[in-house]
């Protein structure tokens, strides 16, 4: 793709609209409550990771990415504690949802029981609310 061109729309019924003109087609689908997909949309996943908040001069570094089955978390700044993480893929689906456990600044996120692809994870409690991208690979040993 080149380039693209669309908008989204929130509609009086309360159902959310987007569409672009300019990318690849494929096939669409019914999900659930009035779902349907076509096409390629391109995430708003730039934008939370761009706005994510941490307090007290905290800093989330993860590693590996990609990511075969653990995702490690080192917190500067902060020790001990727990935070809820989410998982979404690529459609916004939540994939998994965790509580981490926090100490001496590490921990560790399990993936082995998701597919490989891309993800976003989210961070929450009441010093974060961060959002990282992850690539998780195929485990092909």
């Amino acid at each position: 793709m080149i380039s693209s061109q669309g908008t989204s729309v929130l509609l009086e019924s309360g159902h959310y609209v987007t569409q672009t003109i300019g990318q690849q087609s494929v096939t669409g689908s019914n999900f659930g409550q009035n779902k349907v997909i076509q096409g390629f949309q391109q995430p708003n996943w730039n934008n939370l990771i761009s706005n994510s908040e941490v307090l007290d001069s905290i800093e989330i570094k993860h590693y590996p990415n990609p990511v075969i089955t653990n995702l490690n978390f080192n917190f500067s700044n902060y020790n001990d504690g727990v935070t809820n993480v989410m998982v979404f893929d690529f459609s916004g689906r939540l994939v998994m949802e965790r509580s981490l456990k926090i100490e001496s600044g590490t921990s560790q996120l399990n993936l082995s029981s998701i597919p490989s692809g891309s993800y976003l994870v989210y961070l929450r409690n009441n010093k974060l609310n961060y959002y990282t991208k992850i690539i998780k690979k195929w485990n092909n040993y």
